[in-house]
């Protein structure tokens, strides 16, 4: 435990258990939402942390695959979530925010930087 709690930032954990029984015990959903929100935030730090230290032992092309390929592993997990509940829709919108973020903002620093 003293790892885990070691962070301030991991103390928002306990944030998602409290989304879960806010859940059903019928709390309000925007409520849920900001809890379950939070609690994503360490586990996105964790995940990016760990991702780091992956390519300081590798080289800088796994780890620049891997950053890329967990980079949006938010994205997959809400998207997943949407689509069990019937929100076709914000997916969509979701996917098509993404790319067009991608194609626009990386690409466009990419060429302004590359040259």
């Amino acid at each position: 435990t003293e790892i885990i709690f070691r962070s301030r930032l991991n103390w928002l954990l306990i944030c998602g258990p409290l989304a879960l029984i806010g859940k059903s015990a019928n709390f309000d959903e925007s409520l849920c939402f900001v809890l379950a929100g939070l609690a994503l935030v360490p586990l996105a730090e964790r995940l990016s942390f760990v991702t780091e230290e992956v390519a300081n032992h590798t080289n800088q092309t796994i780890g620049a695959l891997l950053n890329a390929t967990f980079g949006n592993a938010p994205e997959l997990l809400i998207s997943s979530a949407a689509l069990k509940e019937g929100y076709y829709r914000v997916v969509q919108l979701t996917l098509l925010g993404s790319i067009i973020t991608n194609l626009l903002f990386v690409f466009g620093l990419s060429c302004l930087i590359g040259g």
